[in-house]
Formats: structure tokens, C-alpha cells, sequence
């Protein structure tokens, strides 16, 4: 079931709302800065040239290839380890090989990788053939009018995707044949705007079958931060990879990073404060009141974003004058902060091809060009 945010409207009048404590989890935390803490690193830029360009998308890596997903055409375009461009594959329609809509892609076990958008997923192989189509499956019984009537956080119909509007996000990871992805409910009786019960009960990750799309398990629950400081609903967002056989999450609003097994049972946390973050934050008591702040808040506004993990190494980016300001860039070693430095604007590591990381990058509608940021780390 879904709640969009004008139904939110017509309805949060009619609904009363009990309270409820946080209760927290007790789990390590670890914070530590190596004795050198680098500052500064070396970033290349490389122009890529996408067979079709709208200017609206996003950079991955997949299966040892830079991808640019167009978000206007549906498209994918291949970029082998020289950085040519290889083929352009998908497209909206009902052909064979194409697809209804796409939000992410994503890599998948063995050569495939899967495209994902609202209602579930095109699997394909390396050679782009379409091989299925997956709807996500919410395992629920209940039906609308229930569950609008007598919400439980404990039903996976409550929920959907959390596609976060920001594009410099991470949001989606893929292990051991599951498909980890945010998730969130909009009901009016509970949902970030303003209500506690949602940052009290509900779940933020929901773990998805690749080979049925049905939602296996939901977990993770939101830092006590969040009911601290009701309400900061533009910034109730998460970014997720994984390291190993472990879910990797940072919160937008909360410095700690949060590490879960396969099974979302919080395991511990670690992380240190970006400089110059801020973590004062203009609250909101209304649907209304949230959207009207929505770019403003983004702009302005500290917060937290993506998150990328390899070989026992985390890079998470973080904005601390908000997207106005300047963007920078945490590297840990292990629980070990070892780097803090100034990167490009939009910035977000995606990967590693040989002895160069890489980052999306710069897609431009105004000017038609379109690269990704590489950069070395020193041993």
C-alpha cells in the first residue's frame, strides 16, 4: 500500500497520535583519527560520450564498467575499462530488451545486474538481454482500507520504496541473492512529517528475494536523533552498500556509521563528525510546511550522503553548508578515519577499476557533457 504526500494532506487531520519511548540499542561505538589525517588527494576527470544524452542521470559501476543511467530516456550506456563507450542498452517500450521505467541499476550475483523502479526489476546479463522481470512481492494480506484504518508498522504492506530524490545517493545493495533497499510508509497516522510512531516503529530497510522480488525481512530503526529533533522530515534518509557480509548505513543527519548483518541486526557503529557540520536543523510541524522548505533545507542545510565500501574501506560524502556550500569526503580505514578532504560538488564514489576509484561525476544538462572523477588513494 502506498501513501503519497497528497493524500497526506487530505487525511492527517483526521488522525490522532500516541506516544511512545525510544528504546536504543546497546552496541559498540567507535570513533578514532589516524595520527597523519590526509586532506588532500588528486582528482582527474575523464569526458565519457553517451550514444544518448538528456543530461538528467546517473554514473555506476557495474561488472568493471562505467555506467551512465539516462533518467529522461531509460537508458544505459556501457563504458569498458578504457572509458569508450560499448553500447547503449534498454529504452521505454515493450521490446524484448526494454524496459517499462528504471530509477537505479544495480549490479547482481555472477555477470547480470538488475534495473530497478517503482513496481520491481528487469533482470539482465552481462550481454544486455533481459532474462525476467521480478515485481516487488509485499507480502501482505492486509488490505487498504485495514491498514488505513488500524496502521501497524509490523505489516510489510504499510510500505514502499524510499526512492530519496537526491541523486547523489547510494541506496541499494545487493549480497548473497538479496536486494537490500530503504524503505518507508507515508500513512497518515504514520509517516516522518509528524508523527513519533514513525521514527519509533518503523522500519527503514526492507530485504527483497532476487529470485521471487518478495520482501523477506524489514529492519533497521531510526536513530533516536530523529525524535530528538521532531521534526526534520526532508533529512529522515539513509544511504546503504555493503562490505563483506555486512550491510553498511549511514543515516543523513547522524556522523556515526551504523553496520548490520545480513539478517539487519545491528552490529555496531563507528564514525567521526565532518568538519564543520552542523547539526542544527529547522523543524517543520506540517506536510506543507516540509515541502515548502524542501530546496531550501537541502541548500542550506548540513547532512550526510553517500556511503561506498571496499577491501575494509568506507567513503562517505557529507555537505556540511549544505549542496550551496562546498562537498567533502570522509575515508575510513577499518573504524579509522584517514581521510577528510574537499571534493567536486557532485561527487560519489561508485566503484573500483585497478588501482583508480571512481566518482559520478559531472552530469550536465546545460552545457551537454558528462565525465567521471577518478582518483588514487596513497598506500
Amino acid at each position: 500500500m502506498q501513501f503519497n504526500k497528497h493524500s497526506l494532506l487530505l487525511l492527517l487531520i483526521l488522525w490522532a497520535c500516541s506516544k511512545k519511548e525510544v528504546t536504543q540499542q546497546d552496541t559498540p561505538i567507535i570513533s578514532e583519527i589516524a595520527t597523519s589525517l590526509v586532506s588532500e588527494i588528486k582528482i582527474d576527470s575523464v569526458s565519457l560520450a553517451p550514444e544518448k544524452y538528456s543530461g538528467l542521470g546517473r554514473l555506476e559501476l557495474i561488472n568493471n564498467k562505467i555506467v551512465y543511467l539516462d533518467l529522461v530516456d531509460h537508458t544505459v550506456n556501457f563504458f569498458d575499462e578504457s572509458l569508450k563507450l560499448e553500447g547503449m542498452y534498454g529504452g521505454q517500450g515493450s521490446g524484448p530488451n526494454e524496459v517499462r521505467s528504471i530509477n537505479y541499476i544495480a549490479e547482481a550475483p555472477g555477470s547480470n545486474y538488475l534495473m530497478i523502479d517503482n513496481f520491481g526489476f528487469n533482470v539482465f546479463e552481462n550481454d544486455s538481454i533481459k532474462l525476467s522481470f521480478k515485481l516487488f512481492d509485499w507480502d501482505s494480506q492486509t488490505s487498504s482500507q485495514e491498514l488505513l484504518a488500524n496502521p501497524n508498522a509490523e505489516d510489510k504492506g504499510m510500505y514502499t520504496i524510499d526512492w530519496n530524490p537526491n541523486i547523489q545517493s547510494n541506496f541499494t545493495s545487493i549480497h548473497n541473492g538479496f536486494l537490500y533497499l530503504p524503505i518507508i510508509t507515508e500513512h497518515p497516522e504514520m509517516n516522518a512529517y509528524q508523527d513519533e510512531e514513525f521514527y519509533t516503529d518503523t522500519y527503514a530497510i526492507g530485504k527483497f528475494n532476487i529470485e521471487s522480488g518478495k520482501l523477506e525481512k524489514m529492519g533497521v530503526n531510526w536513530p533516536s536523533f530523529y525524535l530528538e529533533n521532531k521534526f526534520i522530515p526532508n533529512f529522515a534518509g539513509l544511504d546503504l552498500t555493503h562490505l563483506k557480509d555486512h550491510l553498511i548505513v549511514g543515516f543523513q543527519t547522524d556522523s556515526l556509521i551504523h553496520i548490520y548483518d545480513e539478517n539487519l541486526q545491528l552490529v555496531k557503529k563507528f564514525g567521526v563528525s565532518g568538519k564543520g557540520f552542523k547539526y542544527e536543523y529547522k523543524r517543520t510541524r506540517t506536510v506543507e510546511e516540509a515541502i515548502d522548505s524542501w530546496d531550501s533545507d537541502l541548500m542550506d542545510q548540513s547532512y550526510y550522503a553517500s556511503l561506498w565500501a571496499n577491501e575494509n574501506m568506507v567513503f562517505r560524502i557529507y555537505h556540511p553548508n549544505g549542496k550551496n556550500g562546498h562537498t567533502k569526503m570522509q575515508v575510513y580505514q577499518g573504524e579509522v578515519l584517514t581521510h577528510d578532504v574537499e571534493v567536486p560538488q557532485r561527487f560519489r564514489v561508485i566503484g573500483k577499476i585497478g588501482d583508480y576509484y571512481y566518482a559520478d561525476g559531472h552530469v550536465s544538462e546545460t552545457d551537454e557533457s558528462l565525465f567521471v572523477y577518478r582518483f588514487k588513494l596513497s598506500p
